[in-house]
């Protein structure tokens, strides 16, 4: 009997993670690095952008596409893969809704809390229109900014 469990614990054990890449040169597009320092963030690596660098793009002036989104929906994971394989020429920027600061902007723009939101801003900052959901989304961008 311990003859058989020790077997199974023993290939259980070599089988996990036997399919595993080990080629350190993959990039993971779900890996996220924030770093805070006395409540400030310092340094981010991740697709959605923090308040700094959104009132960065504003003070740019140029036209471009804010998606309102989050790291556990499915939609728009399938939204931000449709948007990559198109390759637009206007600049897509993701906004994590699980972030405090997000869901403020969210309330204050008056948005309905589904995810995913887009946002078509034009230079001066005003919004030319607004889709939910990742068909009306990807559909908009494919006809309206290609």
């Amino acid at each position: 009997m311990f003859k058989y469990l020790y077997l199974l614990i023993v290939a259980t054990a070599f089988g996990c993670g036997a399919n595993t890449p080990h080629n350190k040169s993959t990039n993971n597009s779900n890996t996220e690095l924030l770093v805070e320092y006395n409540n400030a963030e310092v340094h981010r690596r991740s697709k959605y952008l923090s308040q700094q660098q959104l009132n960065k793009l504003a003070d740019e002036k140029k036209e471009m596409v804010i998606i309102f989104s989050a790291k556990w929906c499915n939609a728009c994971t399938l939204t931000e893969k449709a948007i990559k394989q198109a390759n637009l020429k206007i600049g897509v920027y993701y906004l994590n809704v699980e972030e405090l600061w997000v869901q403020k902007l969210v309330v204050v723009l008056g948005l309905k809390r589904l995810v995913p939101t887009m946002l078509h801003v034009d230079k001066q900052g005003n919004i030319i229109d607004g889709r939910m959901g990742p068909g009306p989304i990807v559909t908009y961008l494919l006809t309206r900014t290609k």
